[in-house]
């Protein structure tokens, strides 16, 4: 959590990297497939994310590619559905 945080070009980048493949290798010994952690909620949870931070539009090609590949059901038009639970800043 917070890995992304850390700009490209930040000399963290490196700690983060191998901390984020610490985490991967516990993972995989515990048995935790992609599949696993890749559920509709999941998505959901980072469509959220992505609206309320003014996140980038590559993201909802991102989502629909993961969840394609992880067998979940998601549409463009589920962004919108999301994006309409998304309280917006007051004009």
């Amino acid at each position: 959590m917070g890995f992304n945080s850390v700009p490209a070009l930040d000399p963290q980048k490196a700690d983060v990297a191998h901390r984020t493949g610490v985490m991967v290798m516990d993972l995989l010994r515990r048995g935790v497939c992609p599949k696993d952690i890749l559920t509709r909620q999941a998505f959901e949870n980072a469509m959220i994310s992505v609206m309320a931070s003014g996140g980038s539009t590559n993201s909802v090609l991102h989502l629909l590619a993961l969840a394609r590949e992880a067998g979940v059901p998601l549409a463009i038009d589920d962004f919108d559905a999301i994006s309409a639970r998304i309280p917006s800043w007051p004009t």
